[in-house]
Order: C-alpha cells, then structure tokens, then sequence
C-alpha cells in the first residue's frame, strides 16, 4: 500500500503496544547495507504538517517502522545502533543471494 507524502514538523512518536517487530532496514545515509533492526509495529504520532496545523496519527507496520526510522535520525541515531546484534548486517547483494532467498523458502 503505497502513502501519500507525509511531512511531520516537530514529531512526537508514542508507541502504542509494546509488540516489537525485527525486520529488514537500510537506509540512504549508509549505502548497500541491510541488517534487522527491532521496531515497535505501532506508533501513535503528534506533530504540525506542512501548514503548521496539529497533527494526529496512528501508523502500523511499515509505515510504523520508517517513522520511527527517521525520528532516530532527528535524534542522530541510524538503524546499525538500533540493532541488536551484527549477525544479520549484510551488504545488499549479499542479502539478494542469500537472506531474502531464505526468508522466501520459509
């Protein structure tokens, strides 16, 4: 399901459950990297859109997990920190030939 552009002045993310969710993330800053980053699966959001009027949300799975994706970056945090351990931290060809290969036979 595709989301319309979402812009989020001054954020402040709640969770909403403390159901956490480890899945695959990479991000711009740091190239051809992957690895599973935990997440909680819902947030609930205040902010001010792009007009400056309040905002109020609630997000679920993957729209939950880049939200909170980018929030670590307002508070200087990438995913490799949020991590619970290396052992999934693979390059991106990498993950092609072999961990979405497994995940697919699961």
């Amino acid at each position: 399901m595709s989301r319309p552009l979402t812009i989020l002045i001054n954020p402040r993310v709640t969770p909403v459950t403390d159901q956490m969710v480890e899945d695959w993330e990479g991000c711009l800053s740091i190239p051809d990297l992957r690895g599973k980053v935990p997440r909680f699966r819902e947030v609930e959001v205040q902010a001010h859109d792009r007009r400056g009027r309040p905002l109020h949300l609630k997000a679920g799975d993957f729209f939950a997990r880049v939200i909170q994706h980018e929030m670590d970056h307002l508070m200087g945090t990438v995913f490799l920190d949020r991590m619970k351990g290396f052992e999934t931290l693979t390059y991106l060809d990498e993950y092609a030939r072999y961990w979405a290969r497994q995940e697919d036979e699961e």
